[in-house]
């Protein structure tokens, strides 16, 4: 009996960043010591950008349905007195290993951009290994 052509693997990275749809900002008011809170949400122009430049560089993207509702909700603590709660979506990005130090580069920019336009603390970014059955570039 005829034996099946094997499978080829290919090795990849799996970068996933995470982002807040909708965040708050407390701000304190130097004159009258008042704190004031606005909400703001994730910015559509910063995040297509970001996937442009993701498809330009690891030839494609993924980000999760923008119209769908939140596929996370998360909890944490800025300090030991305030949980902190918002609503967060993800980004992620299939990187060929022989790219993996170009996208440590590339999405440590992002983070750092992300950060600084959403007014984030952090902005958490995780990778790890994966491999595929076949090739997907």
């Amino acid at each position: 009996m005829a034996r099946p052509e094997e499978a080829r693997m290919a090795h990849y990275n799996r970068f996933e960043i995470y982002l807040p749809i909708r965040y708050r900002i407390l701000r304190m008011d130097s004159v009258t010591g008042e704190q004031s809170e606005s909400v703001r949400s994730l910015n559509s122009d910063q995040v297509d950008r970001f996937l442009r430049e993701a498809v330009h560089r690891f030839g494609g993207a993924t980000r999760a349905h923008p119209m769908g509702h939140p596929p996370y909700h998360g909890m944490w603590t800025d300090n030991e007195q305030e949980i902190v709660v918002d609503d967060i979506t993800y980004l992620f990005v299939l990187v060929s290993a022989d790219q993996f130090q170009d996208a440590i580069t590339f999405f440590d920019g992002w983070r750092r951009e992300f950060a600084t336009g959403l007014n984030q603390d952090v902005v958490l970014i995780t990778h790890w290994p994966v491999q595929t059955i076949g090739e997907i570039g």
